[in-house]
């Protein structure tokens, strides 16, 4: 209504559509990740009230009082599933398949295998927090040779943007042209579309699974 122009609202309509999912998805990503980067110590401190006599759902107890969120906030939805008459190995397949993170999906099936096999539970987890702390520190030494990479994919997306602020103060009429004129609409939706393809492309290059 306010431009006047079709494509410029059918793509303003698009990104009203997404944002707020890849809003919710970034913020579901922080939070999983924190939750990655805090198991290794969940693990040692159920490991440590494991040695002390506790149980295995009293350890998981002692992780969601003593860890800070999200891991504590994850540990609580575990014990509150189980105070509900949900059996213990079930808790933590439900966990698993809630959360959907690799290093946990290691760590819920080790235990699930100890309850159902027997074994030193001491043991297993003091070794499964050991390789996960390896698998932490080799991500965050991707993620900072990665790094200047990652900051020039960034800069390269924000450049169009940059460009189009400063040539709108310089020369106001022609860069309105790009939100009222069709073939300018048809242009302004093909850069912001081929900039997202070139994020997506750099994502899959530097983005390496261990």
């Amino acid at each position: 209504v306010l431009t006047g122009s079709v494509p410029f609202t059918v793509l303003s309509a698009l990104g009203a559509y997404f944002a707020p999912r890849l809003i919710l998805q970034y913020l579901q990503q922080r939070r999983m990740e924190r939750f990655d980067d805090q198991l290794p110590d969940a693990l040692s401190l159920i490991a440590s009230s494991a040695r002390a006599g506790l149980s295995l759902v009293q350890a998981l107890e002692a992780a969601a009082l003593k860890m800070t969120p999200p891991a504590s906030e994850e540990f609580g939805l575990f014990l509150k599933e189980y105070q509900h008459g949900t059996p213990i190995e079930r808790v933590l397949v439900n966990a698993r398949e809630r959360l959907r993170r690799p290093n946990f999906s290691i760590v819920t099936t080790a235990l699930i295998v100890n309850r159902d096999k027997g074994g030193n539970l001491i043991e297993v987890v003091d070794k499964i927090s050991s390789s996960l702390r390896e698998i932490t520190r080799l991500e965050k030494k991707i993620k900072t040779e990665t790094a200047s990479v990652r900051f020039s994919a960034k800069l390269m997306a924000l450049m169009p943007l940059t460009i189009g602020i400063i040539f709108y103060f310089i020369e106001p009429s022609s860069m309105e042209l790009l939100f009222t004129d069709f073939v300018g609409s048809i242009i302004l939706f093909l850069v912001v579309v081929l900039n997202v393809v070139a994020m997506v492309i750099i994502q899959r290059i530097v983005t390496v699974d261990i």
